[in-house]
């Protein structure tokens, strides 16, 4: 027994010290910026690796390097694939309330590239992705969880991947779009539904009817649109908005009620307004009225002019009703 532990204590140490040191096989490449700060906070949220897979021999016979990547933040991780368009350039609209989610510690994509060694050895770096991949993910922010597009830039020659551009929807009530500018006009296109406050300016005349006076006014109200958009602008389509308008009218305050529908054709748009004119005094009674209206658009701006403005009451007095107005509006 003495002699058994002699053996033990003299050739185990030498066995250990006879171990190789061998270098890891996936050791020559090196990834400039490995993290990613997603939400801009200072933080980095995404990590990109480099790490293999092989035999347990030493140095391992057989395997595979590849690229990687994996959240740092438990609040983030990546939609699933069918909410979102797994091909480079391509849009996928991606909304907080269909979209589907994957586990932050199930959010990982590999291989981005791979490379086999040893026995399993390729003839340089192989991926299916294309050049500019992009991935869509949601984050968690006290309560909202807001969705947005990271890119990951692939260079096979090189055996080089990174991260590149990121876009996220601070709005969790609006669409996420991939930023891909390589895309088919869908990316650019849209058809549905906006709908925001708007307010104004406004100025109203008698016409020739009698002595001309023109009067200022200011409105405020919502609006809806429905057609095709380039980002979130109406390119064609229609419009129908309700508003509240004050004016004084033949020396009387009013406080009116009204309802408009419109054409729009790029920045032009023609259309026709009721008005339910309401004087702010008990001794005058409220009116209906028409209008008719056009004018021109640009982005969130609008300039309408308004003609053969009437009252539908046929015994009401021909200047009971403004004529003509000007009417500038801003909307959300």
């Amino acid at each position: 027994m003495k002699l058994f532990f002699l053996f033990s204590a003299i050739f185990f140490p030498i066995l250990t010290i006879a171990q190789p040191n061998y270098p890891e096989p996936c050791d020559g490449n090196q990834i400039e910026e490995p993290y990613k700060d997603l939400n801009q906070d200072g933080k980095a949220d995404l990590m990109m690796f480099i790490s293999s897979e092989g035999t347990d021999d030493v140095p391992s016979s057989m395997g595979t390097c590849f690229y990687g990547f994996r959240f740092m933040d438990p609040k983030m991780g990546l939609l699933v694939p069918e909410d979102w368009d797994y091909l480079s350039g391509y849009t996928q609209n991606v909304h907080q309330d269909s979209a589907r989610y994957i586990p932050s510690n199930a959010s990982a994509v590999q291989p981005l590239l791979s490379m086999g060694y040893g026995n399993n050895q390729t003839e340089g770096w192989v991926t299916t992705l294309d050049r500019s991949e992009y991935y869509a993910f949601y984050y968690i922010d006290q309560g909202d969880t807001l969705l947005g597009w990271f890119e990951v830039e692939i260079d096979r020659e090189m055996g080089v991947a990174q991260f590149g551009n990121i876009m996220i929807q601070v709005d969790p009530t609006k669409k996420c779009v991939s930023p891909g500018s390589s895309g088919p006009l869908e990316t650019l296109f849209s058809v549905g539904w906006k709908h925001n406050p708007q307010v104004g300016l406004m100025a109203v005349d008698r016409g020739p009817v009698s002595a001309r006076t023109v009067k200022g006014g200011i409105y405020a109200g919502y609006y809806a649109q429905y057609g095709l958009m380039i980002s979130d602008i109406l390119l064609m389509g229609f419009e129908t908005s309700l508003n509240a308008e004050f004016y004084n009218w033949n020396a009387v305050n009013n406080l009116n009620l009204r309802w408009s529908a419109n054409v729009h054709f790029i920045m032009l748009d023609f259309g026709f307004a009721f008005v339910n004119q309401n004087p702010l005094s008990s001794d005058l009674n409220s009116g209906l009225g028409f209008q008719w209206e056009t004018g021109i658009s640009l982005a969130n701006y609008r300039m309408m002019f308004v003609f053969n403005g009437r009252s539908l009451d046929p015994d009401a007095q021909a200047d009971a009703f403004p004529k003509y107005g000007l009417r500038l509006n801003y909307q959300f």
